[in-house]
């Protein structure tokens, strides 16, 4: 199986709290998505956002630091397995 690392990395102005619970609460995942989100807020917890097109579960999980989730998208063909992992940090 061939795969692939793309590192991508974001500055926001928000705390790593705001940026953890927008990616992780189902109502503000909603809200900034656009779409309904099903989250399960644990390590093992599966969840499913646009409309079940992306659904996978949470490996790990660290009060806003960090998240690292397995996920498929039906959008993609075969539905590939893929991975993030968010690593949030203040620079303040």
């Amino acid at each position: 199986m061939e795969t692939k690392t793309i590192t991508h990395e974001v500055f926001l102005n928000a705390t790593p709290h705001e940026v953890f619970e927008a990616y992780i609460d189902e109502k503000q995942h909603a809200e900034f998505s656009g779409a309904p989100a099903k989250i399960e807020r644990k390590a093992g917890g599966r969840f499913a956002a646009y409309v079940e097109h992306l659904r996978g579960t949470t490996q790990e999980i660290e009060q806003d630091r960090r998240i690292v989730q397995a996920w498929r998208s039906e959008d993609l063909a075969g539905w590939a397995l893929l991975a993030t992992d968010v690593n949030l940090y203040s620079y303040v």
